[in-house]
């Protein structure tokens, strides 16, 4: 099961948020994949990602742009919080690709949630075969138990998603 929730922020706070992320400045990080599996078509599965916070980094790791996804947290109000990593991916040629089904971790009482920041063609895939729609603003939950894998978009420049991890 999953809830879908539009119109998740405030409009300027995910204006704010999406002025940040297409600027010049934010620090954006190169990975050959996506799923943390190795590709033999890297260029469809390459994608720069931003680690907001990581709880089990061996340094414990927080990003100097943490405030940018506090209004967030401040609504999802997690118990624990695992992760919280940006991606952002270029489109794809040709047909909307689906990627890798994985789990982004696995616990009973884990959940995932992905903000998306622009809207695009692409979107996310979960196991049973849904296709929830990249829209700009918003925010998707479910169980951390549920495969989910990226359908790759085709027709902007970017799709900029947030992913979150927690426990309830």
């Amino acid at each position: 099961m999953h809830e879908i929730i539009d119109n998740f922020l405030p409009k300027a706070v995910h204006k704010k948020i999406l002025d940040v992320f297409e600027g010049s400045h934010f620090p954006w990080y190169y990975t050959k994949n996506s799923t943390g599996k190795a590709h033999l078509d890297e260029v469809s599965h390459g994608q720069f990602a931003h680690i907001f916070f990581r709880s089990q980094h061996p340094q414990y790791m927080q990003s100097v742009h943490f405030k940018l996804v506090e209004p967030m947290l401040e609504i999802i109000k997690p118990n624990i919080l695992i992760r919280i990593k940006a991606n952002s991916t270029a489109p794809v040629q040709g047909n909307n690709k689906v990627g890798d089904f994985h789990l982004d971790y696995s616990n009973p009482k884990g959940m995932v949630g992905i903000y998306y920041v622009n809207t695009n063609n692409g979107g996310t895939v979960l196991e049973n075969g849904e296709v929830i729609e990249s829209v700009e603003n918003r925010f998707v939950k479910f169980s951390s138990d549920i495969k989910h894998a990226v359908k790759r978009h085709t027709n902007v420049k970017n799709r900029i998603v947030i992913n979150f991890n927690w426990l309830d």
